[in-house]
């Protein structure tokens, strides 16, 4: 059983001072705190128009819709991580982010809300399984990706060593073995690094999502 993830306080703490901020337009659907979208994505029936407009939304720069995100994944999160101890909330909060920047969406009938937590799960069991090749990918996506990863190192979460590999595992979808092999470091210290890296994303995701 998982203990207690210290990121968890953070989270909570940084949700009480955003809950009753105003969202942007999201559709036809207008003036939502984020709290009153995370209700209605929790009790609508069928919550997927409103999830993609928030990862819309969140691509197209609100920190805001990201955090509504996290917060309706939040209750599936921590379940996985009572349930398997090779899972933390940390990794996971810190693959769903990745998940929502790079978001496509899936043939019909799929859960947006599934979607993005079974694919976090998927990558952090898979230790940083690649998201997919650059030439897949919007340019808004990869361009949220590399301004995450900016803002981390600019805010001295994770030094330059450490974004480097993100960027090649994340962003460009290299194997750690590729990534490896490009800077001269072995499979072990790309997966370690990308590891750490996230780790201490997620324990400051606050600041990450911050002005």
């Amino acid at each position: 059983m998982a203990t207690q993830d210290p990121c968890l306080a953070t989270i909570s703490r940084h949700w009480t001072e955003v809950s009753d901020c105003d969202l942007p337009p999201l559709g036809d659907t207008g003036g939502l705190t984020a709290e009153q979208a995370v209700e209605a994505c929790r009790t609508s029936p069928q919550p997927d128009p409103l999830l993609v407009h928030l990862i819309d939304a969140a691509q197209s720069g609100s920190r805001l819709a990201g955090w509504v995100l996290l917060e309706v994944a939040m209750p599936w999160l921590q379940k996985l991580a009572r349930h398997d101890d090779r899972l933390t909330v940390s990794t996971l909060v810190a693959a769903v982010w990745v998940r929502i920047g790079r978001y496509r969406v899936g043939p019909k009938g799929t859960s947006v809300l599934m979607t993005l937590v079974l694919g976090a799960r998927r990558d952090v069991l898979a230790e940083l399984q690649p998201l997919g090749c650059l030439h897949h990918v919007q340019r808004r996506r990869l361009a949220l990706a590399s301004a995450v990863l900016d803002r981390a190192e600019g805010l001295g979460i994770i030094e330059a060593k450490y974004r480097v590999v993100v960027e090649c595992v994340y962003v460009e979808g290299l194997t750690s073995d590729e990534a490896a092999a490009r800077h001269r470091l072995t499979p072990a210290t790309v997966r370690w690094r990308c590891s750490t890296a996230l780790k201490r994303m997620a324990a400051r995701s606050h600041e990450l999502a911050g002005p």
